[in-house]
């Protein structure tokens, strides 16, 4: 279910349903659809009630509904695809509306649904001195999946360590990509969940030779490398490094419509931090998987990104076909695109979005990582299961 475009939240009353619709009569219902009752519960409990239960209190009457499919069905996802139309709900500026069930109550159908305070998450760089933003614009609930975002911080002569609830590093901690499950959303709250990026002292980064040589950059169409002091390189740029030095990169991903990354939302960034450091040989060229880091021969210093080591080919596609079908991505991939194909930086977590013929039908969260089965792959096919 996609939090973000479930339902709109209007501000006016808090916790007063109002009839939005009237009621409709049996006989419009159409082939495969059934006529049920829509309430909403008023003391805030999301919970399965048992057949036949008493709704004459905590509840109140919503609207009518058609079901596409009237199946006893309980799930806090959501039952927006089992519903011609949502029932209409007035609700608070801060709450939304979480339709979690569809029951046969004595040969009648009801769905019901409850009203929840909605939460955000903020993104802290918990540093000074730290550059670039990290946000996350969507509104939860408390039985949404909240996704711990990639870092977009950074921060020289530091390297990102992952995200923390306290800003010391005393509270629960995660890295980008994990499910934030210990938020404690009270009932009848509106909360502000604030992350705080942790950092780690950067290792010795080398004693130079005083020389310096001329680093290309070699990367894929429509992406970017960032480099610790914040300078976005692309493919063909260049840039002037002293020899035996270790310098830091980020692999990025561009937004398509304007081919570029920048810090202000255009583009993905990658959490992993890779090294890359010139020899005074000509012979050392080597990538070590374990530090993500580089080390090119004095005669060919060029910095050639690859695939399986820096990004990952993803592939979308539907299971039914794709005809018809588009995909998009937040921030890289908008409007969405049939049959796409993207390079997206490991260690990133991507929203997704499916559509049919330009119908949003689904938002999914990504995280961006190799076929540990199948090193030899260039490539990821990721299926939406329409």
């Amino acid at each position: 279910m996609k939090h973000r475009k479930f339902l709109a939240l209007f501000t006016t009353i808090a916790l007063l349903i109002c009839c939005a619709v009237g009621a409709v009569p049996a006989s419009a219902a159409g082939e495969g659809q059934t006529l049920a009752k829509a309430y909403i519960r008023t003391d805030g409990v999301p919970e399965h009630l048992a057949d036949g239960a008493d709704l004459s209190s905590g509840f109140e009457f919503v609207t009518n509904a058609y079901l596409t499919a009237a199946e006893p069905y309980y799930s806090l996802e959501g039952v927006e695809d089992h519903l011609v139309r949502k029932p209409s709900a007035i609700v608070g500026e801060n709450e939304t509306v979480l339709w979690y069930e569809i029951v046969n109550a004595g040969g009648s159908w009801r769905v019901h649904g409850v009203v929840l305070p909605t939460y955000s998450v903020t993104y802290d760089a918990n540093a000074a001195d730290a550059q670039g933003t990290t946000t996350d614009g969507a509104k939860y609930h408390m039985y949404s999946t909240v996704i711990a975002r990639e870092n977009g911080f950074t921060r020289d002569g530091y390297v990102f360590a992952g995200w923390n609830t306290k800003p010391d590093g005393t509270g629960t901690a995660y890295q980008s990509g994990n499910v934030i499950n210990e938020i404690d959303m009270s009932a009848g709250s509106v909360q502000n969940v604030t992350l705080y990026a942790q950092w780690q002292k950067a290792p010795d980064s080398g004693t130079g030779t005083g020389e310096t040589t001329t680093l290309g950059i070699v990367t894929p169409k429509r992406m970017s490398v960032r480099f610790g002091d914040g300078t976005i390189y692309s493919n063909g740029d260049s840039l002037q490094i002293e020899i035996g030095k270790t310098y830091y990169f980020q692999m990025c991903s561009n937004n398509w419509e304007n081919d570029t990354y920048d810090d202000d939302g255009n583009g993905l960034c990658g959490t992993v931090v890779y090294k890359v450091r010139v020899s005074d040989r000509y012979d050392e060229r080597s990538y070590d998987e374990s530090t993500h880091t580089f080390v090119l021969p004095k005669g060919d210093p060029v910095l050639r990104t690859d695939v399986n080591s820096c990004f990952m080919a993803y592939r979308f596609h539907f299971t039914k076909g794709d005809y018809n079908k588009q995909t998009g991505i937040e921030q890289v991939v908008e409007p969405p695109l049939e049959s796409l194909s993207v390079n997206l930086p490991l260690g990133s977590t991507i929203w997704a979005d499916a559509y049919i013929a330009s119908q949003w039908k689904d938002t999914a969260p990504v995280f961006i990582a190799r076929d540990e089965q199948h090193l030899d792959r260039s490539y990821t096919d990721y299926y939406w299961n329409y």
